[in-house]
Formats: structure tokens, C-alpha cells, sequence
């Protein structure tokens, strides 16, 4: 078991631990015992075999519970055990150019900001709509500029294409703006493989891509304990592939999971799990991201709730199993439930974002979502870019050592002195946080009628950004494979 206090030199950072060891191995042995004796439903032949095979049940519950799903695939412990032995502890993600972006691993921590959901407002009128092709364009440039934007998020909305391919309009969109790693959700086999047939010509070849993969799949079992015919067949593809895979369940708290946050920790863990074991049964030591997304229920109005405690709670308590399993895992933060950019979208952003850095989650993923994850908005994302840089800071914790200390100093300037000219503050005020958006300035230095809140401040600079950024091209002979992957739906 990790030491989930991490410590360098003199600094101390701060974290956060629902789960200490013991009752990580208490939610472990839980997990084992429900895959075991309950089992999950899968439908894919090929899957039903190789499982059979490695030494899983098959079983016919019809007299049993109150599914309609009537086969169980029973799991041995010994299958994930091993297959948390096999998967790697360690996974490098590069950018366009083949230069190493990120490594997940033990409590690394980068953020991934949203390119597309269905309703998005301009940030030139404030108007919300139906998210356009352009306005995916748009987005992803901003999110191209960002510091803090690690890599891009593709859910796949996109209003003004054919709708049999808005997955692979709204990957191509990001994919040509931002040399950034991109995580892509793709809604059937055909779009996971025009996406990746996009990345591969933009980096050379497939076999490019697959020693350099700067892109990710993300799919989802489906609580309680189902995993869908087409998500097994792209959880195979990314085996075969070797393109790293996110595989994690969003477990609604009395709906799909035991009305208790212990219950959907569980659920979400062995579904995750029984993923695990069918991605390293097809390739052993394939690159796997585990996790989990659980949140309540709003039981007034029958919504999955983005900005509740609850679900920064259980986020954190589920990077605190892949610490114990000593997996990356996904995380969730900078999202929210109100329906405008304010004190409420602040405040439900800014607990998940915290959160997850603290307990130490590797992807973080949907900042920049609001309305309960329906509606982004170029303003909102440079706010999210700015409370990731306070909480940046705040992860950094504070170096004491007798270099910070400065007793010395303190004794050369002696009581009632002052510090703002000393060599040392010139060399260290630069250290402080400084906001961007945010504003300190003092009411009476205002000009009238200049007072803008912070979203109206920020909605203006992001459309500013947007006309003035270049992202980085694709060179021109990937651009030319690209494009002719595209016409595939471009006809």
C-alpha cells in the first residue's frame, strides 16, 4: 500500500484520504465477493468465450434477483488480482509533435477541459444554442491557448452534421485545432475508427500512434454491472491497439447503485474492475485508466447531480482505490449544476477541482461544464483556467526550510522595517499567485460604468483570444491523410 502523504524536501503537500488502507482492503475483498457471486451481464460471444475460457462462470440466474439481465459471468478473484498485477502502473501520453505530454502516475495530476456538449453560448452574444461545428472550432483554440488546459475533452455533440457522424465531426474539429492530447468518446465501433484513423494520419501511421499515443478512449460500462456489446468491442480495439483506455462507470447513488455513498464506491469499483479483466485477458499489460464517476440524485427533479459534495466525496474515494491498486485514474472536476456562469458555478467548480487534486486524481476531466454538464461557454472555460491556477498553488504547499525561513533577514530589517525593497522580495513576489480574470482592483479606482463581474470579464478576453490565437497546423502532408479520412462523412 502507497503512502498517500506526499512529501518533497521541505514541503508537505496537501491531500485529502477517504479510504485509508484498511478500508480500501475492506471495499477490495467487497468487490471481489460481487464479482464472484453476483457476476456482471456482457452479450458479446467472443468476450462470453475468452472469459469462459480463463476460468469465469456463465450461469443462467433467471430464478434469481430482479434483473431481466438473466446470464452472469461469475469472475474469480484470481482473474483481477492478476489483472491488476498486468496492468501498468505508469502511462506516457504525448502531444502532436511526439513529445511526452503527460504521465499518469501516482498522484500527477492534468486537466482536461471540454470541447463539445449540446448547448453552448457565444461568447460575442451571450446567446445559448445548439453546439455548431464553428463553435467546436472555437472552443478548442481557447482551449488550444490555455496554460493550464493539459489536454482537450470530445463528448461528440455537434448540432449542424449529419447525424450519423456528429462524433467523428466534433474529434476532427478538436483534432485540427490543438496539438494537445485528446481524450474522444465515439457513440458505435465506426466512429472509434474514423477518430483514430484522424489521429493516426495526423502522426504518421497507426503504429506512430501507437508508440506515441497522444489520444485516449473513454467508455463507460452501464450500472449496475453491464457491459455493453459495443463498449467490449472498443474495449478490444484499444487492447489490440495499444491506445490507452478510460473505462469508467457514472453510478447514480439510489437509482443504479444502493442509496449509500459505500454502495456506489462499490458498484463503480467492480464495475471498473470487471473492465480491467476483460481489457488484460485480450492483451496483457495494455495501458488501462480506471475509475469512476458516481454522484446523487436529485430526487425533486430526477437529475445526476455535477456540482453535489457527494460526488467529490466518492471521486475521491475511488482515486483512493487506484492508489491502492496503484492504477492512473480518472477524475472529475470544474464542472457544476447551476445554468449561468455564477457564485453557484464557482463554488460547485471550485470544490471538485480541489478535490480531485487533493486526493490525488491523474485525468481531470469536464472542467467547463455547467447545467449539469448540457451547456459550455468560452468564459466559463477561462474561468475554470483560473481557479485551476489557484489551485495549483495551493497544491504546491510551502517549502520551509532555512532558506524560507529568512531568519536572518528578519533580523537585519528589525522590528518596524519594511521588506518592499529588499533583493529578496525581488526575487521571490514573482512566486505569489496573481490573478488574470479575477479582479483586485480598488472600487475608487474604477472608472464609472467600468464595474463587469467576472464572467462578463471573461467572456469578453475569451472571444478576444479566439479571434486573435493561432493554434499550431497539422503539417501538410498529415493534413493531406487527414482530410482524406474525412471524407468518409464529408461527401
Amino acid at each position: 500500500m502507497p503512502n498517500f502523504k506526499g512529501t518533497s524536501n521541505n514541503i508537505i503537500n496537501p491531500n485529502i484520504q477517504f479510504l485509508d488502507e484498511e478500508k480500501c482492503r475492506k471495499v477490495h475483498n467487497s468487490t471481489l465477493e460481487l464479482l464472484e457471486k453476483t457476476g456482471v451481464w456482457l452479450d458479446d460471444p467472443e468476450c462470453l468465450e475468452m472469459l469462459r475460457g480463463a476460468g469465469a462462470k456463465i450461469v443462467d440466474a433467471s430464478s434469481k434477483g430482479r434483473s431481466e439481465y438473466k446470464r452472469r459471468v461469475r469472475i474469480p478473484a484470481h482473474l483481477v488480482e492478476e489483472a491488476i498485477k498486468s496492468a501498468p502502473e505508469s502511462i506516457t501520453i504525448y502531444n502532436r509533435q511526439g513529445k511526452s505530454a503527460m504521465i499518469l502516475e501516482e498522484r500527477k495530476y492534468y486537466f482536461g477541459f471540454v470541447g463539445d456538449v449540446p448547448d453552448y453560448m457565444d461568447p460575442y452574444t451571450n446567446e445559448r444554442r445548439k453546439t455548431r461545428f464553428k463553435d467546436i472550432e472555437d472552443i478548442t483554440i481557447l482551449n488550444d491557448f490555455l496554460p493550464n488546459a493539459d489536454w482537450v475533452f470530445e463528448v461528440g455533440n455537434c448540432c449542424d452534421v449529419d447525424i450519423n457522424y456528429t462524433y467523428q465531426s466534433s474529434a476532427e474539429a478538436i483534432l485540427r485545432n490543438t496539438p494537445k492530447p485528446v481524450v474522444f468518446c465515439s457513440g458505435n465501433i465506426e466512429a472509434f475508427d474514423d477518430i483514430v484513423d484522424m489521429g493516426a494520419a495526423i502522426v504518421g501511421g497507426h503504429e506512430n500512434l501507437r508508440s506515441k499515443p497522444y489520444m485516449i478512449c473513454l467508455d463507460e460500462p452501464i450500472s449496475p454491472l453491464l457491459h455493453d456489446p459495443d463498449s467490449v468491442k472498443r474495449v478490444f480495439r484499444c487492447a489490440d491497439m495499444g491506445l490507452p483506455l478510460i473505462y469508467v462507470p457514472m453510478p447514480m447513488v439510489g437509482v443504479s447503485t444502493p442509496c449509500t455513498l459505500a454502495g456506489a464506491i462499490l458498484l463503480g469499483n467492480a464495475e471498473t474492475l470487471s473492465g480491467l479483466v476483460i481489457h488484460q485477458l485480450r492483451q496483457k499489460g495494455a495501458p488501462y485508466i480506471c475509475g469512476a464517476v458516481p454522484s446523487t440524485l436529485d430526487m425533486r427533479l430526477g437529475s445526476y447531480n455535477y456540482g453535489a459534495p457527494e460526488l467529490s466525496m466518492m471521486c475521491s474515494a475511488v482515486a483512493d482505490m487506484a492508489h491502492y491498486y496503484g492504477l492512473p485514474v480518472w477524475g472529475t472536476g470544474g464542472c457544476c449544476d447551476s445554468n449561468a456562469m455564477d457564485a453557484q458555478a464557482g463554488a460547485e467548480a471550485t470544490l471538485s477541482l480541489l478535490s480531485s487534486v487533493m486526493a490525488g486524481a491523474n485525468l481531470i476531466h469536464d472542467l467547463g461544464f455547467f447545467s449539469q454538464g448540457l451547456c459550455i461557454s468560452p468564459g466559463f472555460s477561462l474561468i475554470m483556467d483560473e481557479i485551476v491556477s489557484m489551485v495549483k498553488r495551493f497544491a504546491k504547499g510551502i517549502d520551509i526550510s532555512d532558506e524560507t525561513l529568512n531568519i536572518d533577514l528578519i533580523d537585519e530589517i528589525g522590528p518596524g522595517g519594511t521588506f518592499i525593497d529588499h533583493d529578496n522580495t525581488l526575487k521571490n513576489f514573482q512566486e505569489m499567485w496573481s490573478p488574470r480574470i479575477f479582479e483586485r482592483t480598488s472600487f475608487e479606482l474604477l472608472e464609472e460604468g467600468s464595474i463587469l463581474d467576472a464572467s462578463e470579464r471573461a467572456q469578453k478576453r475569451a472571444g478576444e483570444i479566439i479571434k486573435e490565437h493561432k493554434p499550431e497546423p497539422i503539417q501538410e502532408d498529415a493534413l493531406k491523410d487527414f482530410v482524406e479520412v474525412t471524407k468518409r462523412w464529408r461527401r
